[in-house]
């Protein structure tokens, strides 16, 4: 399959590139800058806000995966952050539909949620549902990233509803790189340190996780969330939910142990999605 990759120099671009090309896929990759040794078969220089520059990169593509992007706020250009995200997004979307890709697969986030980035008033409890978190569970957005995701969202639900596109967002949480785990000494026991609910995932899985929704033929318009098969600390999730979330009253009795609180259930149901990498098993210390 002939894939485009948007962001592919970013933090989860170049492992996103070189596992579908490894995969078989023949990448074409699109960013402002070439990361050194990315593993594509053709680059294309351009920013997703030049919706020019995006039509030249997805012609003659089969599917393109949406990584491209503002990551996080910016308390000096929140604006820049909507204008490149949701612009950017809905760009890719119409240059797919125009050359009649019928594929998107969107980099979101599990600020989607509200939480993790958000702006909520410190004297009011964020308003959490239930745990585990899952994409059930509503959405309060407070912060321009958490908000220019939810739209990515929308977009792609939309041209899916309007042109058939096939489109998977990909909720992904905070990336791990794998020789990152050595810098985590003693970070698991601070769990107070954390702002999104401790969840990680591996950059490995991540990759595979965007391969599955590449190579997906059944699916017309989902969301997932995707996170380790752990929690990121050694707190018991029993104790994390007492701890920091008191006033959430509906619990479910599995959430024991390094279970993480967001859930990836729906994932691994619909797309076959299995993490393999975790900080135990990557051998991170847990002391400090």
């Amino acid at each position: 399959m002939k894939v485009l990759v948007t962001g592919s120099s970013g933090r989860l671009g170049p492992e996103v590139v070189a596992h579908l090309s490894r995969k078989g896929h023949e990448v074409r990759a699109m960013d402002l800058k070439r990361a050194p040794g990315l593993e594509c078969r053709e680059f294309h220089f351009g920013d997703v806000t030049d919706l020019m520059a995006v039509r030249r990169a997805v012609d003659g593509m089969d599917a393109v995966v949406h990584l491209g992007g503002r990551a996080g706020n910016s308390p000096w250009d929140p604006q820049n952050v909507l204008q490149i995200n949701v612009m950017g997004t809905y760009h890719v979307l119409k240059a797919a539909q125009e050359s009649g890709v019928k594929k998107m697969v969107f980099a979101s986030s599990e600020c989607a949620l509200g939480y993790a980035m958000g702006h909520w008033p410190k004297e009011k409890p964020f308003p959490i549902e239930y745990f585990p978190i899952d994409e059930q569970h509503p959405d309060w957005p407070t912060s321009e990233y958490g908000l220019s995701k939810v739209m990515g969202e929308e977009l792609c639900k939309a041209y899916t509803d309007a042109h058939g596109i096939q489109t998977i967002s990909l909720r992904i949480c905070t990336i791990v790189l794998p020789g990152e785990y050595s810098t985590w000494v003693g970070r698991q026991n601070r769990p107070e340190n954390w702002g999104n609910m401790w969840a990680y995932l591996d950059v490995r899985d991540a990759a595979e996780g965007f391969r599955l929704a590449v190579e997906n033929e059944n699916l017309s318009h989902e969301v997932f969330y995707m996170t380790a098969s752990t929690s990121g600390v050694s707190t018991p999730a029993e104790e994390l939910v007492a701890r920091f979330f008191p006033h959430v009253k509906k619990v479910s009795p599995d959430l024991k142990g390094d279970c993480p609180i967001i859930s990836s259930d729906k994932a691994r149901r619909l797309l076959g999605f299995a993490p393999q990498h975790t900080w135990q098993s990557e051998g991170a210390c847990a002391g400090g």
